[in-house]
C-alpha cells in the first residue's frame, strides 16, 4: 500500500477560517486521509478467518491452510515498528493451536 502524501490545507491558506470544517479543500482533505485509514485499519487489523458469530461458515481447506501456514506478521506494514503483539496475531495463534490440536486427536 503507498502512502498517501497530501499535506494539509490549512497551513498554506490565507484565509482566516471561524469554523473548521466548512472549507472545500479541508473537506477533500479529511475525506482522502479518512479513506486512507479506513483502507489501512481493514488490512492491518480486520483480517479475520472467524467468520460471523450468527452464521456458520467455513474456509475452503487449502485457504485454511495457507492462512494457519502464514504468520500475519510477514506482510504486516507495521512490522518495522511493532512493539506488542497485536489481535491478528492472537487469533491467527489461536486458530493455528486448534488446527495442531484436531491434527492430534487423529
Amino acid at each position: 500500500m503507498q502512502n498517501l502524501n497530501y499535506p494539509s490545507p490549512c497551513g498554506k491558506c490565507e484565509k482566516k477560517c471561524t469554523s473548521i470544517g466548512h472549507c472545500h479543500d479541508y473537506k477533500a482533505y479529511i475525506n482522502a486521509w479518512w479513506k486512507f485509514f479506513n483502507v489501512f485499519y481493514r488490512r492491518l487489523c480486520c483480517y479475520s478467518h472467524a467468520g460471523n458469530a450468527e452464521k456458520f461458515q467455513y474456509e475452503h481447506p487449502d485457504v485454511y491452510r495457507r492462512y494457519i501456514m502464514t504468520n500475519p506478521c510477514d506482510k504486516c506494514k507495521a512490522k518495522e515498528n511493532c512493539q506488542t503483539i497485536c489481535a491478528t496475531y492472537w487469533k491467527w495463534w489461536d486458530d493455528r493451536m486448534a488446527w495442531f490440536r484436531r491434527r492430534l486427536r487423529k
